[in-house]
């Protein structure tokens, strides 16, 4: 799991869409299990043939979703571990 927290400092400190996109992310998978099958259902994916509108409707949820998380927080000053 310190590697899993390693990747997502290191993509926090890129520069552009990377950072983006990684920027408040927190590592909150407790059991390495439940991370490595999420990891093979996206490797899974063919996410190069995926319609560009997809991917960006993708993203654009995500955005929406860490946006709402991140307010709910400080809103009520609690931790929100899991959105699903």
């Amino acid at each position: 799991m310190d590697h899993y927290a390693s990747i997502l400092s290191n993509l926090q400190e890129q520069k552009g869409m990377l950072q983006d996109i990684f920027n408040q992310a927190m590592p909150r998978f407790n059991n390495p299990v439940n991370l490595k099958r999420l990891i093979g259902l996206i490797d899974d994916e063919n996410w190069s043939a995926l319609d560009v509108d997809v991917k960006g409707q993708a993203f654009e949820g995500y955005s929406r979703l860490s946006t709402w998380a991140t307010r709910l927080m400080k809103q009520t000053g609690a931790n929100v571990t899991t959105v699903c």
